[in-house]
Formats: C-alpha cells, structure tokens, sequence
C-alpha cells in the first residue's frame, strides 16, 4: 500500500468464460424458445401484422434471457464455464 486513504490492493479480476462455451450455452437457451415461443403466442398475435408480432415474441425471448435464463444457467454451469 502507498499510504494514500482509499487505496487497496488490486484484485484481479475473474476470467471470463470462454466464447464458445457462453455461445453453447446461449443456443442451448435460445433455441427451444425460438421454437416454442411463436406457438404459444400465436392466439395472442392471431391476425397482428407480422413485424408486430415478431417485436412481441423478441420483446419476450430478450426479457427471458436476460432476467431469467441466463442467470440461471450461468449460475448452474458456473464451474464448468470457468475450466
């Protein structure tokens, strides 16, 4: 330490995950709701314009996989995404 108020040793900091593992995972995630979603929105977005449509079932797959989903697995293959 220098002596200066504040200072602290610096931490180093995680490595981050291998792409190619945190793309596996992302299309193991992704892939089933890009399959599913459209099905199980379809009676809501009966009769919608296309893009409109499309912006629901992405507005839904974004929200899910941000709060949702890839927390969860990134918590559950947390060992295995830092080997």
């Amino acid at each position: 330490m220098d002596g200066r108020a504040g200072s602290s040793p610096r931490a180093t900091p995680p490595t981050p995950p291998q792409r190619w593992k945190m793309a596996l995972i992302t299309l193991c995630a992704l892939y089933p709701m890009v399959l599913g979603l459209p099905i199980a929105l379809r009676p809501l977005t009966r009769g919608w314009p296309l893009p409109l449509g499309i912006l629901l079932t992405m507005s839904v797959t974004i929200s899910l996989m941000t709060w949702f989903v890839m927390p969860t697995l990134t918590t559950r293959l947390g060992s295995w995404l830092r080997r």
